[in-house]
């Protein structure tokens, strides 16, 4: 009885120790939840989003109340100056109280276009942080992907040499110390143990690094299907219009483009006048009861425009300074988009290239593992088997190249 517990305890606690499964969904969706670029691109569209907000507000009136107390002991005139403007206080308030309310509103009625610019550019600075936002989720998937899967590979490489080495321990058994071939065998079987090591310390490096890139603590195994897949054949021609067309790096430098063709014409309209339509309301009194009696309080009232015509000594360097930066970037589009297609082509060409080279690889493999069944001899058995791990070897990397390359490409025209 005391045996059976033991065992279901034991069970339960590798069952409750397993290492967790992990999907490429699940780590992509992992990872992107604890990336702090992300995050931090995310606060900064939210951010961009309440500037927009703010910029339609600048239509708005400008609305003033304020409430003011003195008491003054005057030997001559003062002026008090408050959040309405300045008022007059002559010795009839000396060693008396002074109570005032007051409000003003003001409304700009032409500023030269530069209300409804501002809120042009505060619409254009969203839609970039929207693109910058994208372009970072792509670049930190693409990353978590490739990772991902190069966890696949250095799991996949990992069995099969540990494979390998138990076949090259079986084979190794039947060959006498007394042979020739002795010596020769020992030093393949130790190639094939110390490849096993190896590739365990890179199964162990690259969890680490997946680790790192999704923010997970407890321990996993990333579960998916280590296989050829070539789902299509790669049109460079397509393949570059389409990352042109979706490339969010690009967007992001479309959108910044149009914010310097707005700091242009900003800086040309700061040498347009600004008029504003205002009224200002005053009462004030010697007590707080006052400023409700009409009979007692003072009460002041004015309807006014004001015209600001601003001087600029600096106006006509800044538009030379802010048509030049958007020269710089329209440069820098130009250069970037270029970059891309020419990514986008090589990336395609790479993607083809890996895609007939599994289907060689996938040959080769055949006729070693075909020349390996049928091998008799123990030594030369020994030495085709170590053909055949360098053959998996190279085939489990160009598998891994080309899925690389795939994420690339969906990365590219935006999948």
């Amino acid at each position: 009885m005391r045996f059976l517990l033991g065992l279901i305890v034991f069970f339960c606690a590798s069952a409750a120790f397993a290492a967790e499964k992990l999907t490429l969904e699940e780590a992509v969706n992992l990872g992107l939840k604890a990336n702090i670029s992300v995050l931090k691109e995310e606060q900064n569209v939210f951010i961009a989003k309440q500037q927009v907000r703010e910029s339609r507000l600048i239509f708005l009136p400008s609305v003033v109340f304020s409430a003011d107390y003195a008491k003054g002991y005057l030997d001559y005139p003062l002026i008090l100056k408050g959040e309405t403007g300045l008022k007059y206080l002559d010795r009839t308030y000396d060693a008396r109280d002074y109570y005032s309310l007051s409000g003003s509103v003001i409304l700009p009625v032409y500023t030269g276009g530069r209300q409804r610019k501002t809120l042009e550019l505060s619409k254009v600075n969203y839609e970039r942080s929207r693109a910058v936002l994208e372009a970072e989720t792509a670049r930190t998937a693409l990353n978590i992907k490739k990772t991902f899967f190069k966890a696949l590979y250095s799991y996949k490489v990992l069995s099969e040499i540990k494979q390998a080495y138990q076949k090259a321990e079986a084979l190794f058994s039947k060959i006498s110390q007394d042979s020739q071939d002795y010596t020769e065998a020992l030093k393949i079987k130790y190639e094939i143990e110390r490849e096993r090591n190896q590739a365990d310390k890179d199964r162990e490096n690259t969890l680490k690094e997946l680790k790192i890139l999704i923010s997970k603590i407890s321990d996993f195994e990333p579960e998916g299907d280590f296989k050829p897949y070539c789902p299509y054949e790669c049109d460079e021609n397509k393949v570059s219009l389409s990352a042109v067309e979706n490339s969010a790096e690009l967007k992001k430098n479309i959108y910044q483009s149009g914010i310097d063709a707005l700091s242009v014409e900003m800086a040309v309209r700061r040498k347009y006048p600004d008029i504003f339509l205002g009224y200002l309301r005053s009462v004030s009194g010697y007590s707080v009861s006052d400023l409700f009696d009409r009979a007692e309080r003072l009460d002041s009232q004015a309807v006014f425009v004001s015209l600001n015509l601003p001087i600029n000594y600096d106006f006509w360097t800044q538009i030379q300074k802010k048509k030049a930066e958007e020269r710089v970037g329209e440069l820098e589009m130009l250069s970037l988009r270029e970059n891309i297609k020419n990514r986008a082509e090589s990336v395609c060409l790479e993607y083809n290239f890996y895609c007939s080279a599994l289907k060689e690889g996938e040959k080769k493999i055949l006729i070693v593992q075909s020349l390996l069944d049928g091998e008799k001899n123990p030594f030369l058995a020994l030495k085709k088997l170590k053909i055949l791990c360098e053959f998996k070897k190279t085939y489990y990397s160009d598998i891994y190249s080309q899925r690389e390359k795939m994420f690339e490409l969906e990365s590219l025209i935006g999948k």
